[in-house]
């Protein structure tokens, strides 16, 4: 029996399906002009892309207040993601054995609103993968690809959306533990990799590109679980990026102290905070320079290697 979904499930059924991640900033973009709806983070590679201008600037922000202040020093970006890259190199790897599943865990607030995420990917990158909210934001994958999807906040059992034939996703949008074991501990090479997903995600420009390439790193280390190694990389590929400055004086979403290295595009900046005397990261945020007060700020709250779906560490 045709439902009402049918026509729009099969026009252009010959067209590549979106990854997850065009459809998350699809999303966003739907919601962003909606009164009291906040740009929810669901996901490690789910973060909002916000062009900011005008009134759509003043209903984005309103109500927001600033998280973050900008202070001199002498410490430059490069600097501090080396450190931040020493410091995670020397944190001890996690056993992981074929069946298992990566745990991340976020709470993000934005516009008002606090949502927690959660994430579960199979170590192998095989079998049933789940991403999910509490503002009802689901996302069920199998072997790679996205199967079904819930990306609006409607009522508990309101039935997911089939995707035909699965959504192959880009390489670093939810990376099995295996596959992020197998990225060169080069960061030039790394950067050649993280740059060739921008690429695919739209960005034609050098600015464009760059500060793609800097959301993909910042969504890879702040909202997922990633081997020692494979974070001190990504600090070190950051580092690569032109335009990445330092924040002396940071402070994340619950009010920790920090320092931050951010990358600004047009009136939004995207910091990443790490503590000042360990050089872990603590959080991470986007904030809108024209009023100083804050998008979007994220904070990992829980991290690991889990048997099954649902498990927490």
């Amino acid at each position: 029996m045709m439902t009402d979904i049918d026509p729009l499930t099969d026009f252009r059924a010959d067209m590549p399906a979106p990854t997850a991640a065009y459809l998350s900033r699809t999303r966003d973009s739907l919601f962003s002009d909606v009164p009291g709806h906040g740009r929810v983070r669901v996901r490690s590679r789910a973060r909002t892309r916000i062009a900011i201008a005008g009134s759509a600037a003043a209903s984005a922000t309103a109500g927001l207040v600033a998280l973050t202040f900008v202070g001199a020093g002498p410490a430059s970006a490069a600097s501090v993601l080396d450190q931040a890259a020493k410091a995670a190199a020397g944190q001890p790897g996690a056993a992981v054995r074929a069946g298992q599943y990566t745990f991340a865990e976020s709470t993000t607030h934005a516009n008002g609103r606090t949502t927690v995420s959660q994430q579960w990917l199979p170590v192998d990158g095989k079998g049933e993968g789940l991403i999910r909210d509490t503002a009802g934001y689901e996302i069920h994958l199998r072997d790679g690809a996205m199967v079904s999807k819930n990306p609006y906040p409607l009522p508990a059992g309101t039935p997911l959306i089939p995707i035909k034939g699965g959504a192959p996703l880009a390489p670093l949008d939810f990376p099995g533990y295996d596959y992020l074991l197998t990225l060169p501990t080069d960061p030039h090479a790394l950067l050649g990799i993280i740059g060739a997903q921008a690429r695919n995600l739209g960005a034609r420009t050098d600015q464009a590109r760059d500060q793609e390439e800097f959301f993909i790193i910042a969504e890879a280390t702040s909202q997922s679980f990633l081997p020692p190694t494979v974070r001190a990389t990504f600090y070190q590929a950051a580092a690569l990026i032109p335009g990445v400055t330092v924040i002396k004086d940071a402070k994340t979403a619950d009010g920790r102290p920090g320092i931050a290295v951010a990358r600004t595009d047009g009136t939004q900046r995207l910091e990443l905070v790490f503590d000042k005397k360990t050089f872990a990261l603590l959080g991470d945020q986007s904030q809108n320079t024209a009023d100083g007060s804050v998008i979007q700020a994220s904070v990992m709250t829980g991290s690991g290697i889990v048997d099954k779906i649902g498990q927490r560490p």
